[in-house]
């Protein structure tokens, strides 16, 4: 076990699947955040906005988890995978630095509002936060998945030698950023996104109900989160099977012959 390659693998694995579990819940709550909100605006019904300024503490406790989480992956890109880093950093480093700088400032500077101001902001100021907030949230998944799509299938870019190094460059942001797969990958995340979010208010919901506690106060969100997006998941598919077949093919190879098929050579990722 002191294969330095294999050590860096599996804590990053640790580190991102626990980073995973908060931003779609933060996406998918930050919809139906919206949702609420503006029913109570239309309706004036209070357990609208009860459920509203509950589900906002709640999201304001996975947001802070999810910061926590996604600063210790972002250090282990460069301390873990640092030649990776050094080679398509210029590349890799700008969809990540777009979201920094359009999504998560734009998501923390209204998370504020959202959380602390109730009673200081207007009814209307407090939605438009809330817009805000749910928008910040799916601007950072449109750049992460950017991110992602590009190291997938890369484009726009040429290798060039600095220093007796190779390194990536970018030939057109447009084609890194509308790689082959970056649609698929983002309409597929999206939609798991949401349907986390609306799961998790539908468990909870739904466990107040069966346990008749807060009796017709778990029933708007209950009904606000069943109308949740379905998962399209084949157009996500068909682009992998075209842009990386070996893996495709892999996990065709497992589906149909059980684990075992995963212990042959092609399927070590």
């Amino acid at each position: 076990m002191d294969d330095p390659v294999l050590l860096s693998r599996l804590q990053f694995a640790v580190t991102i699947m626990f980073h995973y579990i908060f931003p779609p819940m933060t996406i998918g709550l930050g919809v139906v955040l919206v949702a609420l909100e503006g029913l109570w605006l239309k309706t004036k019904n209070e357990l609208y906005h009860k459920q509203a300024k509950f589900w906002t503490k709640i999201f304001g406790i996975i947001f802070a988890l999810g910061v926590a989480s996604g600063i210790v992956m972002e250090f282990q890109f460069g301390t873990n995978w640092a030649d990776y880093s050094r080679c398509v950093g210029d590349i890799f480093g700008s969809p990540l630095a777009a979201e920094g700088i359009f999504a998560f400032f734009l998501e923390s500077g209204f998370l504020a509002i959202l959380l602390f101001g109730w009673d200081k902001v207007g009814p209307k100021m407090h939605f438009f936060s809330s817009c805000m907030v749910a928008l910040g949230a799916h601007f950072s998944a449109i750049w992460i998945i950017v991110a992602n799509s590009w190291m997938q299938t890369p484009a726009g870019y040429k290798l060039v030698e600095v220093n007796g190094k190779i390194q990536a460059h970018i030939t057109s942001f447009y084609d890194v950023v509308f790689n082959p797969s970056t649609v698929d990958r983002l309409t597929h995340a999206l939609a798991g996104c949401w349907l986390a979010g609306a799961t998790l208010v539908l468990s909870v919901s739904a466990w107040y109900i069966l346990k008749k506690r807060f009796t017709g106060g778990a029933d708007p969100p209950f009904n606000t989160a069943a109308c949740g997006p379905v998962c399209r998941n084949a157009d996500h598919s068909r682009s992998e099977s075209v842009a990386l077949p070996l893996r495709a093919g892999a996990r065709a190879a497992v589906l149909h012959a059980g684990g075992n098929a995963c212990r042959s050579a092609e399927c070590r990722f």
